[in-house]
C-alpha cells in the first residue's frame, strides 16, 4: 500500500498532468493517486489549458513535459501562471536543458518549483510533488 504524501491528511491536494506520452502519463497519474492526490492528466496541453481556464481554483500544482505537438511546456505554464499565479510548478523533461535555461523562456517573475529529468523514478517523482506540498 502507498504512502499518502500529503503533510495534512484533511487536505486534499490536486494535480494537473500534461504530457503527450501516453504511458508515462498512465503511470504518473496512478502512481500520484495512490499517493493520495487528486489528478487530472491530458496529453494534449490545449485540453488542459481549456480545463484549467475553466477550473483553476481547484488545482495546486501542474507538472507537464516541456516538449510537446500544439504547444509546448514553457508556452503552456506562462498561460497558466496568467490565470492562477499561485499554482505551483513542476518540470519534467528529456531534454537536455537545466533549471536556468527553463527560466529564460518562461514570462518575468514566473518561477518553477521542481525540475525533474526523465526517466524519472516512481519515487524521485513522488519526492518532488512531497516537497512542492510542503514548501507552499
Amino acid at each position: 500500500m502507498s504512502q499518502n504524501i500529503y503533510p495534512d491528511s484533511k487536505n486534499k491536494y490536486c494535480i494537473v498532468i500534461i504530457d503527450d506520452e501516453m504511458d508515462l502519463l498512465v503511470v504518473y497519474k496512478k502512481a500520484l493517486e495512490l499517493s493520495g492526490l487528486i489528478v487530472s492528466a491530458f496529453a494534449d496541453p490545449l485540453k488542459a489549458l481549456d480545463e484549467f481556464k475553466v477550473n483553476y481554483s481547484k488545482y495546486d500544482i501542474v507538472m507537464t513535459d516541456i516538449r510537446m505537438p500544439n504547444m509546448d511546456g514553457y508556452e503552456l505554464i506562462n498561460e497558466f501562471k496568467k490565470i492562477n499565479s499561485k499554482i505551483k510548478v513542476i518540470f519534467v523533461t528529456a531534454q537536455d536543458v537545466s533549471k536556468s535555461d527553463v527560466l529564460s523562456k518562461l514570462n518575468d517573475g514566473i518561477s518553477i518549483d521542481e525540475f525533474i529529468n526523465k526517466p524519472v523514478s516512481l519515487e524521485k517523482l513522488k519526492q518532488a510533488v512531497k516537497s512542492v506540498i510542503n514548501n507552499s
